[in-house]
């Protein structure tokens, strides 16, 4: 479903960025915004998503050695693998589908039935959304997978014990909602419920004094409504959207670009230079600021 870096490559990437920019604290990055400083020139802030365990096993060794900061937004209902991601689950029966070809034409029914079949089986997995349990329960059950058993063996994402150990080790946290839902597809209230439900359970569990929150998959067609609750009422210090370098009229809103899925294979300066280039074009056509309704 998506293609990340190796560890080589990983590697790479951040003698790049420690070789032409500076790594900046999420602090220092709140601190500014909240008293309309610039943040300081030529300066980065690396942010993962997801929560997976290869943050703590593979990704902050790596940064502790090189001293880069870093923020890790957690999606609360996947802490200590309670929960997969649906996204996960999908990615999970169509690895284990290329292991059982006999049983396709039994899922291919099982989504006929729920009138979910497009084109093919894998495309049809692709396409289920959050809501649709019965039907990843229901073919997990024809080919013999259980998401309970992968959770518990395989504990592929962070434990609140493993989240202790990156605060003390001096890197930050954030929400990245509670079960990374497309905010397109939810209303506002379950929006904000999403956010807040899940800085509840990180300020409990964690003790943070400061919410910095990621929006999973993307911003667009998302309202300005939306913020202004954001900011309003759930207090928040801090956004990441995903809009690469287009400017954002809201000065706590900062867009990110990212070097994973169809970048990976790309070191970082050419990815920048793409990033530059589009953002040249785009402020030609007077198109470079995020527009909101």
């Amino acid at each position: 479903l998506y293609s990340v870096k190796n560890i080589n490559n990983f590697e790479q990437d951040l003698i790049f960025f420690q070789k032409y920019y500076r790594s900046i604290p999420l602090e220092l990055m709140i601190s500014n915004s909240r008293t309309n400083k610039a943040q300081p020139k030529n300066s980065f802030h690396l942010t993962f998503d997801d929560g997976l365990k290869e943050i703590y096993t593979i990704v902050t060794p790596m940064l502790i050695d090189r001293k880069i900061d870093a923020t890790f937004f957690i999606n609360t209902d996947f802490l200590d693998n309670k929960k997969l991601f649906y996204r996960h689950k999908a990615s999970l029966l169509i690895n284990h589908l290329k292991k059982r070809n006999k049983e396709i034409a039994k899922v291919e029914n099982i989504l006929r039935d729920y009138k979910a079949f497009h084109q093919s089986v894998e495309k049809s997995i692709l396409c289920l959304k959050y809501n649709n349990d019965s039907i990843f329960n229901d073919i997990a059950d024809i080919i013999d997978f259980s998401f309970n058993r992968f959770l518990k063996e395989e504990k592929p994402y962070l434990t609140t014990k493993q989240v202790k150990a990156l605060i003390d080790s001096g890197y930050t946290i954030g929400s990245h909602s509670q079960s990374h839902i497309p905010f397109q597809e939810l209303s506002l209230e379950k929006q904000i419920d999403q956010i807040a439900d899940s800085f509840k359970i990180l300020v409990e569990k964690f003790s943070i004094n400061y919410k910095a929150f990621a929006i999973p998959f993307n911003d667009l067609g998302i309202k300005n409504l939306f913020f202004d609750q954001l900011y309003n009422v759930l207090d928040i210090d801090i956004y990441f959207g995903t809009r690469g370098m287009q400017k954002d009229f809201l000065k706590r809103n900062f867009h990110r670009f990212h070097l994973e899925n169809k970048f990976v294979n790309e070191n970082p300066e050419d990815v920048i230079k793409k990033q530059y280039s589009s953002t040249i074009f785009d402020r030609l056509r007077f198109r470079n600021t995020v527009i909101r309704n």
